[in-house]
C-alpha cells in the first residue's frame, strides 16, 4: 500500500501542531504572588494609586509606565522580584519608586504584590494590532 503525499503532509503537519502546542503549554506565565489580592485593593488604593492610577495604566505625567510595560515585567519577572520591588523600591532612568518595607507589613506588601500582579496583562487598547 502506497501511502500518498497529500496524506503524509496532512498527517505530518498535525503531528507539528500538537509538539507546537504541548510545548506552548510547557512555558507557562509566571505564578502569581502569594497574599490575599482583596486586601491589597485597599493597602493599593491608599499607597499606590496616585502614581499607578486605579487600573495599573500609570502616570504619564510622572513618567510612571504602566504594570503591563514590557520593560516593567522584564524588570520584575517574577512574584520574588515583583515583591521585591515593593518592598524595596525600584531605582528608574526617569523616576523612581520608594520601597514599602518598614511602612507596611509583610502580609501587606505580599496582598498588594496578589492585587496588582493582574495589572501585568496588557489591555487591548495598550497594544493595538
Amino acid at each position: 500500500m502506497k501511502v500518498r503525499p497529500v496524506v503524509f503532509l496532512v498527517v505530518t503537519l498535525v503531528a507539528i501542531a500538537f509538539v507546537a502546542l504541548v510545548c506552548a503549554g510547557a512555558a507557562k506565565a509566571p505564578a502569581a504572588p502569594k497574599g490575599d489580592a482583596k486586601a491589597g485593593k485597599a493597602v493599593y488604593d491608599k499607597n499606590c494609586v496616585i502614581c499607578h492610577s486605579k487600573d495599573g495604566s500609570g502616570n504619564k505625567s510622572l513618567a510612571v509606565l504602566p504594570y503591563s510595560d514590557p520593560k516593567v515585567i522584564k524588570g520584575h519577572p517574577t512574584a520574588e522580584k515583583w515583591v521585591k520591588a515593593i518592598s524595596d523600591g525600584v531605582k528608574g532612568s526617569k523616576v523612581s519608586m520608594k520601597g514599602y518595607k518598614g511602612e507596611l507589613k509583610p502580609a501587606e506588601i505580599s496582598n498588594v504584590a496578589a492585587y496588582t500582579w493582574k495589572f501585568r496583562t496588557p489591555k487591548k487598547e495598550e497594544h493595538p494590532h
